[in-house]
């Protein structure tokens, strides 16, 4: 016999035939879990002035996953940093590499390339003015 239980915690009580013992346990049914199949960031590229900010975003597929959080990484923080909301900061000229990689699955991952510029210095001023 097999039926469709909902989740949640149930008692399963089973006494012998002539009635003379019984016993209980407690089980507890869960949802099945939804794994993560895909991370996508976005933007896959940013270009940043050092001090300048980018927000990132990663979606995680399908909708319905059960974990659905990801973390944020970079492979220089000399570079750029980046918070564990995807907001990027940076910090001196080069490139690094930005990371959203999904908590449960790590296999599961998306990258964006930063390159990171000087800003570009004040004009002087034309002494003639």
């Amino acid at each position: 016999w097999a039926a469709a239980v909902p989740a949640g915690t149930y008692t399963v009580t089973v006494t012998t035939a002539d009635g003379s013992k019984t016993d209980s346990s407690t089980l507890v049914l869960s949802e099945p879990e939804i794994p993560v199949d895909t991370v996508t960031v976005s933007p896959k590229s940013v270009q940043l002035e050092v001090g300048g900010t980018q927000q990132l975003t990663a979606e995680v597929l399908p909708a319905n996953a059960t974990n659905k959080v990801v973390t944020y990484s970079t492979d220089d923080e000399a570079i750029a940093t980046v918070d564990s909301n995807g907001l990027v900061t940076a910090i001196s000229a080069g490139e690094v590499t930005i990371t959203a990689e999904s908590y449960y699955d790590g296999s599961k991952l998306d990258t964006c390339v930063v390159t990171v510029t000087e800003p570009e210095p004040e004009p002087e001023p034309d002494p003639e003015e």
